[in-house]
């Protein structure tokens, strides 16, 4: 689409795809103040909530919130007095009775327009609800003879969820000219070309352009990709935003050439979010190398090189800790995997120790079972692997697929430990994949690691599919009803149905062990974490 040119806006905008802080109202206001200080556009744009961040916490709602965010008003309104320009940001606004998700537009050291959120999203991962009340109503304002509508992330997919309301609607046949949507929307596989579509909706409704503000950051497990846009009154796609970086861009009316930061594949997208994900989560919490124990298994291969990408090889600390259980081409490929990322491998046999646990606990309660006995080597890796995190200050990153946890097939205080899980949103199916696409940029995982049949290595001969169906069948059930949600019925015309039974009874009883998970990196529309509210026990 390059080298044409569309009429966007009568005037100039500037989108500040910015990462806030949780909770640090005046630290984000500081963002705000600096844009204001060089202020040469029409109209400068922040993100929904800007203010304190998004996903709203308890972190700003009861820690003097009322005073310090209109504090951090007064100071934009003061600050606006040395510019001709509009100043648009999302905050929370306490109206006297609520709270309200608003977006706030100041010019001229005064409020000259104000919406509130009208459709607050209480599904997945989102809790809005909880802390405000919301509009009912959207209306427009006049800025240098042009008619400008505000609206605020949902507020646009009205007519995706049973919503009662639907803002786009109420903006129908009252001459919009530019439509300022303020969004926190968080990264999700394919979720960029439903977003394209909602402003291409919200044009066609209202017969204005659209400028869409998304932030960026990692919060936990929660990734936001930014991806900024602009679509013009034809519906056409002007400006796309660079994916999970800050930045600034200036949508002129006198340069309106197209300007796309498409995303990669649909891999390199997972594998961009995964490694901005690590990097994010390690900053905020403090780390500066991370720490994987490595069999020479798939997942931590990829988990491996995740890290490096992520961080460089010198902040990546690998331990190998192989028994009498582990194949020879295991470990070897475990040794190959460090040399060629140049990462630092640490070796240390475990199988000493092993039989010194199973002989004491023999005397004392008797023969162990078989189960007993691989989950001691489990538990013996995941405690030498934390000892190592606390003598090197590196956080430990767990290395369990999402296949494997919906069907508890891990250790809880063994390779369930860390503070981590990067890849707890990828079925094993796509974590095979992933290491494919890592090995077209870097070349760093042995082709044997990702032919090889699955395996715990935790005694002779073990198959993961001796106790589980293949991964192919197993990934397509988990996919059918976890992401597509299909009823059982349809689940029993589509696949085999003991396969069915097996899959969905070990996803219910195993919930005990997901609640006891690291943080997983979300990356689907359904990951094991805040989205995924079941009990422990029924």
């Amino acid at each position: 689409m390059r080298g044409f040119n569309f009429i966007l806006f009568n005037m100039d905008i500037r989108i500040c795809q910015y990462r806030p802080t949780l909770g640090d109202i005046e630290g984000n206001l500081t963002q705000v103040l600096a844009q204001i200080e060089n202020q040469s556009h029409d109209i400068i744009c922040f993100s929904e909530l800007f203010l304190v961040g998004y996903p709203s916490t308890d972190a700003w709602y009861g820690n003097n919130a009322k005073e310090r965010i209109q504090d951090a008003i007064d100071a934009i309104l003061k600050k606006s007095q040395s510019t001709s320009g509009l100043i648009i940001f999302g905050t929370p606004l306490f109206d006297g009775q609520y709270w309200r998700n608003a977006a706030v537009a100041i010019a001229n050291g005064k409020i000259i327009h104000q919406h509130y959120k009208c459709c607050l999203p209480t599904y997945d991962v989102f809790n809005d609800m909880r802390y405000f009340s919301p509009g009912s109503t959207v209306k427009t304002f006049k800025w240098k003879q042009q008619t400008i509508a505000m609206l605020i992330c949902e507020d646009i997919w009205a007519n995706r969820i049973s919503y009662t309301y639907d803002p786009v609607l109420e903006l129908k046949n009252q001459g919009v000219d530019i439509v300022v949507h303020l969004t926190a929307s968080p990264f999700e596989v394919g979720k960029l070309n439903q977003r394209i579509l909602q402003l291409q909706r919200t044009v066609k409704e209202t017969g204005a352009s659209i400028v869409s503000i998304n932030q960026v950051g990692g919060y936990g497990e929660l990734i936001f990709d930014g991806q900024s846009m602009a679509v013009t009154k034809n519906g056409s796609l002007i400006y796309q935003g660079p994916a999970f970086k800050t930045c600034e861009h200036d949508l002129s009316q006198k340069d309106t050439s197209v300007v796309s930061n498409a995303c990669p594949c649909e891999w390199g997208e997972r594998f961009s979010a995964i490694t901005y994900g690590i990097k994010e989560y390690m900053a905020v919490s403090g780390f500066s190398k991370a720490l994987i124990g490595v069999s020479g298994g798939i997942d931590s291969g990829v988990v491996a090189a995740l890290a490096v990408a992520a961080l460089g090889p010198e902040n990546v600390i690998l331990v190998t800790m192989p028994t009498q259980y582990n194949a020879a081409d295991t470990k070897s490929d475990a040794i190959e995997l460090a040399s060629r990322m140049e990462t630092k491998l640490i070796h240390h046999s475990i199988d000493d120790l092993r039989v010194r646990i199973e002989t004491d606990l023999s005397n004392s309660i008797g023969q162990l079972s078989g189960v007993t006995k691989q989950n001691i080597q489990a538990r013996c890796r995941g405690m030498l692997l934390m000892a190592i995190s606390n003598q090197t200050g590196a956080l430990l990153l767990t290395t369990g697929n999402k296949s494997e946890l919906a069907m508890g097939y891990a250790t809880l205080y063994g390779d369930m430990c860390g503070g981590l899980n990067p890849i707890g949103d990828v079925f094993k199916s796509g974590v095979i994949e992933l290491a494919k696409h890592i090995n077209t940029q870097y070349d760093w995982i042995p082709s044997s690691m990702i032919s090889r049949a699955p395996s715990a290595e935790l005694t002779f001969n073990q198959r993961d599919d001796d106790t589980l169906p293949p991964y192919d069948r197993l990934d397509q059930i988990l996919d059918q009803y976890m992401i597509k949600s299909y009823t059982s019925k349809r689940l029993y015309e589509l696949n085999d149905k003991q396969d069915v039974i097996l899959v969905l009874n070990r996803l219910k009883i195993n919930e005990f062990k997901r609640a006891q998970s690291p943080p997983i990196l979300k990356l689907s529309s359904k990951s094991f974490g805040q989205g995924w509210q079941y009990p422990v026990v029924t």
